[in-house]
């Protein structure tokens, strides 16, 4: 898969690619896999995934159009499926996705509880949840540009009353985190 295209997208696209694609990859998923991402934003996510190959349910309370330009530019469009979507309130059968990505979103979701509960409802028994979520030191970043951004989120305090077992991967720079999620 060839990531060189990012770079017609700029750095809000290109900024830790290498990382989340690094965590696709070690996934294995098949590609007929049904993925959920929560939080378009940009669309980085669910454009990493429709570069390696898959098809993606995407979306967010409020839509974003930067996601469908940078979609169209990467040449994935056609692979992204966007929904309006309250993380809080999934409007998706019982068991309907393999895996449910987050990137970037928790911390601007109130109740992260029962985003999680609505999460582990929709994913199948044997998918996972991959959350990817910044540190304190990046949300400092942000927060230069944006000084109303919601404060950095851990949410291992949340998984550890759940019913799952996680592992957590975190960058060089330490400031991304990965959490791969599976329920017990």
């Amino acid at each position: 898969m060839q990531l060189s295209i990012l770079n017609k997208l700029g750095d809000k696209i290109v900024l830790d690619s290498d990382f989340i694609s690094k965590i696709i990859q070690s996934l294995n998923m098949p590609h007929d896999s049904r993925i959920l991402d929560i939080g378009t934003g940009w669309g980085k996510m669910a454009i990493l995934l429709a570069l390696h190959g898959y098809n993606v349910i995407t979306g967010e309370p409020n839509k974003w159009a930067e996601w469908e330009n940078n979609a169209k530019i990467a040449g994935v469009f056609e692979k992204i499926n966007y929904q309006r979507i309250d993380a809080q309130k999934l409007d998706f059968s019982d068991g309907n996705f393999d895996y449910v990505f987050l990137l970037g979103s928790l911390h601007h979701i109130p109740d992260k509880d029962r985003v999680f509960n609505e999460i582990l409802r929709v994913l199948t028994q044997e998918g996972k949840i991959i959350l990817f979520d910044y540190t304190k030191k990046r949300i400092e970043q942000i927060s230069k540009n944006s000084p109303y951004h919601p404060p950095a989120v851990h949410p291992r305090s949340i998984l550890n009353s759940l019913s799952v077992s996680y592992q957590y991967i975190i960058d060089d720079k330490n400031e991304i985190f990965c959490f791969l999620i599976e329920k017990n």
